[in-house]
């Protein structure tokens, strides 16, 4: 808790030791398992206000259920909605994993409502929210200045990525829990009107997902929300995609770079090139061996992000 207290950002997970019937145990909660718990929390307040029963958010999944167990560790009455507030206000700290147990800790009375700890959180998160300003705002002078000119499959995407996020910060200072909100207004009748607004409103975009309210026929019942969005699964996104892979893989492999290990191209499942088609297992195994990007065009995503990264082949002989 010491450690937690200090706030620095860190992706070391906090590591919890614990006695189970008399043998030593180690949990680990690091960011992975705090979005992990952001998203089952989420989805089991959602799916009680639309009336749905989903069996699979009542199973004792790890890591899906290890923000909660924190949370009731400290404090057994701890409400889904307080959970909520709790999450929502750690997600905008560097670190949340840490920020999470530290304001379970704090927050752990039971004689304190969750409104009054609401209008708590509220003010440290903006707090949170008004650190990450300074580092978004050079971030974004950053992606300008690098892309000086139209770039349609990643320096355009970027710069868009990058007003959204200046964007949404804004309105997320202004109302740390919009989400609570959302939460709070949706019906049976009207979450799928409701969703569609909450999603265009931050620039989001879900191809598909099941419709819930229809009776199960063996296949899966699909409604499209939010249709038009610079997140599409366009050829520019995909590039984006591809340069972030790119990226962290140049990162994580630059202390052996020198060893061959196959990989799959990112946004092979949904990529129409006809690459996918005619070099398939090249796609699957080691996409950094298609011809380098022609000028002429006919380039697929990941030839363009690698042209654009300029990053070298891993042996240097494809």
């Amino acid at each position: 808790m010491e450690a937690i207290t200090e706030q620095k950002y860190t992706r070391e997970p906090v590591v919890i030791s614990y006695i189970h019937n008399g043998s030593a145990c180690e949990l680990r909660f690091g960011i992975g398992e705090f979005y992990e718990s952001c998203a089952d929390a989420l989805e089991k307040y959602f799916c009680a206000k639309i009336n749905h029963h989903d069996i699979f958010s009542d199973a004792d999944s790890v890591p899906y259920k290890t923000g909660e167990s924190i949370a009731k560790f400290f404090n057994p009455q701890c409400s889904d909605y307080r959970l909520l507030i709790l999450l929502l206000t750690s997600m905008q700290h560097g670190s949340p994993h840490q920020a999470f147990i530290l304001l379970a800790s704090i927050f752990h009375n039971p004689d304190t409502s969750d409104e009054r700890i609401r209008e708590i959180c509220e003010i440290q998160a903006r707090d949170f929210i008004n650190i990450n300003r300074g580092w978004i705002a050079g971030t974004r002078d950053m992606i300008d200045r690098g892309f000086p000119r139209e770039d349609p499959f990643l320096g355009d995407v970027f710069k868009s990525l990058s007003a959204s996020i200046d964007k949404n910060i804004t309105i997320r200072s202004e109302n740390p829990f919009l989400e609570l909100d959302f939460l709070d207004r949706i019906t049976e009748e009207n979450y799928k009107e409701q969703l569609t607004c909450f999603i265009a409103d931050f620039d989001g975009c879900v191809i598909y997902v099941d419709d819930q309210s229809m009776e199960p026929s063996g296949n899966y019942q699909k409604i499209v929300i939010g249709d038009n969005s610079i997140f599409n699964q366009s050829k520019e996104f995909m590039t984006f995609q591809c340069s972030i892979f790119l990226g962290l893989k140049n990162y994580n492999d630059c202390m052996v770079i020198k060893q061959q290990i196959d990989y799959s191209c990112p946004v092979f499942s949904y990529c129409e090139d006809m690459k996918k088609t005619e070099h398939r297992h090249i796609c699957l195994t080691a996409p950094h061996c298609h011809p380098k990007a022609d000028i002429r065009g006919g380039n697929c995503p990941f030839q363009l992000a690698t042209y654009k990264y300029d990053l070298n082949n891993l042996d240097g002989t494809c």
